[in-house]
C-alpha cells in the first residue's frame, strides 16, 4: 500500500496546536465588554502597537462601570508589558487576547494568551468586546491548495471552491436556450403592423406568400427588400403585450425572438425571457413611401436603426385573435410595429446556439471568482453530458484559469460537486478532502480483513513504542486524559481513562468520600509527541466529513497504519 505523505507531520501538528488554541479562547466570556484582542500584521512596529494601547488606556477611564474600567485598563496595562519582551513583531504576526476571567463576582483573575499563527496574518486591529475576536484566525486555517468545480449540463450549472474539505457554491446559473422550437412557433398578433419594402403598411394577417417586405442585412448594415416565401397562423393560449417607452407595443406569442442591445452587442431574446429596461432595436416609426423609393433603395442602419427601451410587459390570458407567423430567408428579419422582428427555421438554430452561447459566457463569469482564491491550482469540470466538455472547448472563461480535467457525473447540484470531488481524485489526490477520504478508505478495508492497521489508544501507543507504526491517525478537536484521582475521605487512589478533565465521582471504596483529580496527563499530546519522536507521519483527521465522523465513532479517533505485525 503506498500512502502518500506530501503534507508533513510537522505542519500537520502546528495546525492541530493552531486549531486547539482557537478552540480554548472561545470557551471564554467575559462580564462585560472587557475581553481585549490585539492583532498584529507581519513587521509592524511593537512601539506602535503598544502606543497605540496606551492611548487605549488612557480613553478607558471614560467607561461608567467602575469593574469593566478596572478590567480593560488592567488588561491593556498587561498586553502593554508583554509586549515589551519583543524587539520586533513575529515573522507571521501575532495575536494577543487578555481579559479577566474570573468566574467569581468582584474578583480579579487577569489572563494572557498569545498566538503566533502558522501562516501570515492579514489583520491588524485592537478591539474589547465579551468574548476575544477569532475570526481572522479561524479564516487562517486554509490547506495547501483550492480548487475550482463546475458541474453542468445543458440547462444548469453550478461553479464552486473546494478548499480543504470543505465546498462553498459561488453560483448556480440556469440556461436561457431554449429547447428547438418549430415553425408556426413564434407569433405575432393578426394585428401587428408589417414595413412592406414599396412602404405600405399592412396587417400581418393580410401578407401573402411571395410579398416583399423590409428586411435588415446584418453584413451590409443596411435595410432592404426580402421575399416572405411562408405564413402561418395558429391560436395561441397567452401571449406577452410588450410597451416601449417611446410609445410603441408589441402583442407575441412567448416564443417570438426579438434583438435586443446590451453592452454593446446585438443579442436574441425569447419574448418570455424579455424585462423591463432591456433595449429593443427597432426602425423608428413605421414610414409610408412610394415604392420607386422603397422598393429598390437601401436605408443606412446608422441613420434609420434606433433603441426602444422596454417600459411594461403584461401577459395576457387567452387571446381571442390569430397569431401569425412569416417565413423570410436571407435576412431572416422584418419591420414589426416598428420592431425589427425575425423568423425561419434558421434563426430557430441561430438563437439556441446564441442561448448556449451566453450560458457558457455567464458560467465563465461566475467561473471569475476563482481568481480571487489564494493558492488556486485549477478547476475541474463534470457534468451527465456534452455540454461540459463543449464549455471547455468554448473557453469562455479567464486565460489564466487553468483545466485539470473533465469528469463525467450523474447530477449538476451539490451533489455533482461531491462525485466530482471522488471521480476526480487523482486529478485532486494532493486535496486534503479526497487524500483523506483514501487514507480512511484503506483504514477501513485493512481493519475489515484485519490487516497492517491498529486501533484503540493502548494498542497504537504498542505499535509505535515497538517501531511497528509508520503513520498515525488522530481525529481533530479530539479528546483523552489519564487522570489519577485521589478520595479526599479514605485516601483511596485510582487511574482511569476519560474524554474530559472535570472528573468529580464518589469514592468507590468508602462510599462517602469524593475523588479529586491529583494529576492529569493529555494522551493525545502524548502519543502525538511519541510519534514525531519516532518519525512516524501524523495525519489529524476533520470530524466534518462522512468517513471522518465514522473513523471517530468506530476507531475512537485512533488509528496507526503498520509496517509489519
Amino acid at each position: 500500500m503506498a500512502i502518500s505523505a506530501d503534507l508533513s507531520s510537522q505542519k500537520s501538528r502546528e495546525i492541530y496546536e493552531f486549531k486547539k488554541q482557537i478552540k480554548s479562547l472561545r470557551e471564554f466570556r467575559g462580564r462585560g465588554t472587557e475581553l481585549i484582542s490585539v492583532y498584529m500584521t507581519p513587521g509592524y512596529p511593537i512601539s506602535e502597537i503598544a502606543g497605540k494601547l496606551k492611548e487605549e488606556a488612557g480613553a478607558a477611564t471614560n467607561i461608567k462601570s467602575t469593574s469593566t474600567r478596572k478590567n480593560v485598563i488592567a488588561a491593556l496595562e498587561k498586553i502593554v508589558q508583554y509586549l515589551k519582551t519583543f524587539r520586533e513583531t513575529p515573522k507571521t504576526g501575532m495575536a494577543i487576547f487578555c481579559g479577566n476571567l474570573s468566574e467569581t463576582e468582584g474578583r480579579q483573575d487577569l489572563q494572557l494568551y498569545s498566538i503566533v499563527p502558522p501562516v501570515p496574518l492579514n489583520a491588524q486591529f485592537y478591539r474589547c468586546e465579551s468574548t476575544f475576536v477569532l475570526e481572522p484566525l479561524e479564516e487562517l486555517v486554509e490547506h495547501s491548495g483550492a480548487y475550482g468545480l463546475v458541474v453542468m449540463d445543458g440547462k444548469e450549472a453550478t461553479v464552486a471552491v473546494l478548499k480543504g474539505k470543505n465546498i462553498k457554491v459561488i453560483k448556480q446559473i440556469h440556461s436561457t436556450a431554449h429547447a428547438k422550437t418549430h415553425k408556426g412557433g413564434q407569433c405575432l398578433h393578426e394585428k401587428t403592423l408589417v414595413q412592406m419594402a414599396s412602404g405600405e403598411i399592412k396587417e400581418i394577417r393580410e401578407v401573402k406568400p411571395g410579398d416583399k417586405l423590409l428586411s435588415f442585412n446584418w453584413k451590409t448594415q443596411l435595410f432592404e427588400e426580402q421575399e416572405c416565401i411562408n405564413v402561418f397562423a395558429r391560436n395561441s393560449d397567452d401571449a406577452l403585450l410588450i410597451k416601449t417607452g417611446n410609445g410603441g407595443e408589441i402583442i407575441a406569442t412567448k416564443e417570438h425572438r426579438f434583438f435586443v442591445s446590451e453592452n454593446g452587442r446585438v443579442r436574441e431574446r425569447f419574448a418570455e425571457d424579455l424585462s423591463v429596461g432591456e433595449r429593443l432595436l427597432s426602425k423608428g416609426n413605421l414610414n409610408h413611401s412610394t415604392a420607386e423609393n422603397a422598393s429598390t433603395s437601401s436605408i443606412s442602419l446608422l441613420s434609420q436603426l434606433s433603441i426602444s427601451p422596454i417600459d411594461f410587459i403584461q401577459v395576457i390570458r387567452n387571446p381571442t385573435a390569430f397569431f401569425y407567423d412569416l417565413e423570410i430567408p436571407g435576412n431572416e428579419n422584418f419591420i414589426a410595429n416598428g420592431i425589427v422582428a425575425h423568423n425561419s427555421s434558421q434563426r430557430f438554430s441561430r438563437l439556441r446556439e446564441e442561448g448556449i452561447e451566453y450560458f457558457q459566457e455567464r458560467i465563465g463569469e461566475a467561473m471569475a471568482a476563482f481568481l480571487e482564491v489564494k493558492n488556486f491550482k485549477g478547476v475541474i469540470v463534470g457534468g451527465p453530458g456534452p455540454a461540459k466538455e463543449d464549455l471547455v472547448k468554448a473557453a469562455p472563461f479567464n486565460y489564466q484559469l487553468k483545466i485539470l480535467g473533465i469528469v463525467d457525473t450523474g447530477y449538476t447540484d451539490e451533489y455533482g460537486l461531491r462525485e466530482v470531488m471522488e471521480k476526480a481524485s487523482d486529478l485532486i489526490s494532493e486535496q486534503e478532502a479526497v487524500r483523506e477520504k483514501k487514507l480512511l478508505d484503506e483504514f477501513l478495508k485493512e481493519a475489515v480483513r484485519g490487516g497492517l492497521v491498529v486501533s484503540n489508544y493502548g494498542n497504537v501507543k504498542k505499535a509505535i513504542e515497538a517501531n511497528q507504526a509508520k503513520m498515525l491517525l488522530v481525529s481533530e478537536n479530539q479528546n483523552l486524559y489519564e487522570l489519577q484521582l485521589k478520595c479526599g475521605q479514605c485516601g483511596f487512589s485510582k487511574t482511569i481513562q476519560s474524554t474530559n478533565n472535570a472528573h468529580m465521582e464518589d469514592c468507590s471504596e468508602c462510599k462517602s468520600g469524593k475523588f479529586r483529580i491529583e494529576k492529569e496527563t493529555d494522551l493525545i499530546n502524548d502519543i502525538i509527541g511519541l510519534a514525531e519522536e519516532r518519525g512516524v507521519v501524523v495525519e489529524m483527521i476533520s470530524r466534518e466529513t462522512a468517513e471522518g465522523d465514522q473513523f471517530y465513532g468506530t476507531f475512537k479517533g485512533i488509528g496507526a497504519f503498520l509496517r509489519y505485525r
